[in-house]
């Protein structure tokens, strides 16, 4: 009745390998295939093995028969509880390996992206949805084995008691302190996300939305043309600074911090303001030339 010891329901060393950083939806999707294909294992594999040795037990009359209720119900509730045991070290060898997985610093790790939205730079997913995702997970490791059925109800097609289930039991402590090195990994991780973060705090005028403000004021007023010009130099040389200077994908612990689409959206916007200068520039040399 014993599992195959490598059985797990997510498979950690997958996330172990030299492949490119997940993103947190991919994340959950590979954990989905990982408790569906274990799953599978235990009712195609597992559970047959269980119904066959209950079989050869009961051509020897090594099992009670129908005929003996109460026997037979002990029998089946000491069977329940070895193949209990025996999901419940699954459950636990299962989420071990999940958080030493995501304490190593030799696994994929996680997309992090660096976006600007409403005026200020935010992480998409936040730090918090990371956490709080990455703690679902225990709950859903835990309940994918929560409905598998007894092996009485399995062996005998016209069982007469009602269904019942396989009792896997793991300790709210022992997910408890799984959980707290969880936070505390991702607490510590995420700190050189958010130093990076403040690499561009050169730009919060860009970022916030004042330089357009600037810009607008700018263009209200009448100027000499060498001030024009000193405009769109500044936000042309801007535009080259940030696309040059600025990391479009960098490795920080656990997470891969990509910030491309933040610096083409910085750079958009300068090149936006520098254009917008030079259409007010041509406008206003055609008015001239009309006039």
């Amino acid at each position: 009745m014993v599992l195959v010891p490598e059985l797990r329901l997510l498979d950690s060393s997958e996330l172990y390998s030299a492949e490119p950083a997940l993103e947190l939806s991919e994340f959950n999707h590979l954990l989905e295939e990982h408790i569906a294909r274990t799953m599978e294992a235990l009712e195609h594999d597992w559970f047959p093995a269980v119904h066959h040795i209950l079989m050869q037990g009961a051509k020897r009359n090594m099992m009670p028969s129908l005929s003996q209720p109460d026997k037979l119900e002990t029998f089946f509730n000491a069977v329940a509880t070895l193949m209990s045991m025996n999901v419940q070290n699954l459950l636990l060898h299962t989420i071990w390996e999940y958080t030493d997985m995501l304490c190593s610093s030799k696994s994929r790790g996680f997309v992090l992206h660096l976006v600007r939205s409403g005026g200020e730079l935010h992480f998409q997913p936040t730090v918090d949805e990371f956490e709080e995702q990455l703690l679902a997970v225990f709950e859903r490791i835990i309940a994918a084995v929560q409905k598998l059925k007894r092996a009485e109800t399995r062996v005998f097609l016209d069982w007469p008691g009602r269904a019942q289930y396989l009792k896997p039991v793991v300790l709210p402590e022992i997910v408890e302190s799984l959980k707290q090195r969880v936070r505390a990994v991702v607490a510590e991780q995420s700190v050189g996300p958010k130093e990076h973060a403040l690499w561009y705090e050169r730009y919060e005028y860009l970022i916030s939305g004042q330089a357009n403000a600037d810009v607008e004021e700018f263009l209200s007023g009448q100027h000499p043309f060498e001030e024009y010009q000193e405009q769109v130099v500044r936000y042309h040389e801007l535009s080259y600074e940030i696309n040059c200077e600025s990391a479009k994908v960098i490795r920080l612990g656990m997470f891969e911090l990509r910030c491309d689409t933040l610096t083409e959206d910085l750079v958009s916007l300068a090149t936006g303001l520098r254009d917008k200068i030079l259409h007010n520039m041509l406008a206003n040399h055609n008015a001239t030339n009309k006039t």
